[in-house]
């Protein structure tokens, strides 16, 4: 596409630049020029004593401007290659808004899109659609290779892939019918098991809220990255975090630093805490995981019930806290998971 736009802007030159001028690519073959003889030469040494060189631009790296210098004029010679440059950019920019999906949802979810819905209409992508943004981060030297991956096993025709500015990969998932958590979760957990088997670093992955329109993608974006923020101070057992399942988690990153650590000098002093084993915090974790069910949780942590009674006891005589009922058990995982967020976020 930027050949074929190169060639009809330098087809417009010919009859008022009197100098050749032209692209190469990579490889140093001519793809476009004034003079339609020299497309597919090659750009050898020797022509850098007739021609000028330029980059035309970070974003387009695989293309050089060459400018046949004129007669002891180099200023003129600059002067009509940043012409040149300038105009290029500016028809590969506008042919970009205009053709490219993939451009115009990282406008959307990064705020820069205007008059969406006529926008979409022209690039023939519904406005108004089920769509969920999974935020997907692995090491930057696997990006590539990763796109790759996903590509083949999670894309449709109607989804959108890319690596977005910040580095993280953005799937933006077209959905036919409103899905469920579980359904949204089981699409995260295949991108990273299928990722962690083509021997990548395991993936982190936020899920986002799903919304009806593309101006709303922006919100589903913004809360796959809280998903991400939060899920990874908060929650230890995997690295796929949901917004909507981050109730609690979500409510103490939104409370003020101060609150937070006025709650937790109320119900937990820094000292108790420091009492605390991490055997007894995981003994705990399991015991609310488990709703509070001594059996269960006994069971599950390979322990006789009476240990674990032995070791909730314990546990009331350093914080005051029965945690096997209800409204203490909610006290102190709220305290411990403050804690946790005040020392991650080193406040």
């Amino acid at each position: 596409m930027q050949i074929s736009l190169c060639q009809s802007y330098f087809n417009s030159l010919k009859q008022e630049l009197s100098i050749r001028a032209g692209v190469f690519n990579e490889n140093k073959i001519i793809a476009a020029a004034t003079d339609t003889a020299l497309t597919g030469q090659s750009f050898s040494k020797t022509d850098i004593k007739q021609y000028k060189t330029y980059q035309l631009s970070d974003q387009i790296p695989d293309l050089t401007l060459f400018v046949e210098k004129c007669e002891d004029n180099d200023a003129q010679t600059e002067m009509i290659a940043s012409i040149i440059c300038a105009s290029l950019l500016a028809i590969f920019k506008m042919n970009t808004e205009n053709n490219d999906g993939e451009y115009f949802i990282k406008q959307i979810i990064n705020e820069h899109a205007a008059d969406i819905p006529t926008r979409a209409r022209i690039l023939k992508i519904e406005n108004e659609a089920i769509r969920v943004i999974f935020v997907i981060r692995t090491a930057p030297k696997h990006t590539a290779e990763a796109i790759q991956v996903i590509q083949s096993l999670a894309v449709g025709s109607k989804d959108f892939l890319f690596e977005n500015k910040s580095g993280e990969l953005i799937l933006v998932r077209t959905c036919k019918s409103e899905p469920s958590g579980a359904k949204l979760y089981g699409i995260a957990k295949e991108i990273s098991e299928v990722l962690a088997e083509d021997a990548f670093e395991f993936a982190s992955i936020g899920i986002g809220t799903v919304v009806n329109a593309l101006e709303e993608l922006v919100y589903s974006y913004k809360s796959a990255l809280s998903a991400l923020e939060i899920g990874e101070i908060f929650v230890n057992k995997n690295k796929i975090y949901a917004y909507n399942n981050l109730g609690i988690s979500r409510l103490i990153s939104s409370v003020p630093i101060r609150k937070c650590k006025d709650f937790l000098n109320e119900v937990l002093s820094q000292d108790v805490l420091d009492e605390i084993d991490n055997e007894t915090l995981y003994t705990i974790q399991k015991f609310l995981d488990y709703d509070l069910n001594i059996s269960l949780a006994a069971r599950e942590l390979y322990i006789h019930r009476n240990t674990l009674v032995y070791r909730l006891d314990r546990l009331q005589k350093q914080t005051g806290l029965d945690v096997r009922k209800f409204e203490d058990a909610m006290l102190f995982k709220i305290a411990i998971l403050i804690h946790k967020y005040l020392s991650v976020t080193r406040r």
